[in-house]
């Protein structure tokens, strides 16, 4: 499986665990644990961008 792929997964199954969590937290997007994953999220969406770009590049 290749980067982007594995990346595609990850980012899936994170904005499923950042959406639980905020109706767990009565969306309350300010909440610590919310923000936690957000960040986390927007981190693996670089690196995916990154990754698309890259291979746009070189192909």
């Amino acid at each position: 499986m290749n980067q982007r792929v594995e990346l595609d997964l990850m980012i899936d199954q994170l904005k499923k665990e950042l959406a639980d969590r905020v109706a767990q937290h009565d969306f309350n997007f300010q909440h610590p644990d919310v923000l936690h994953i957000s960040q986390e999220l927007d981190s693996l969406i670089v690196e995916e961008m990154k990754c698309r770009r890259s291979e746009l590049i070189y192909s």
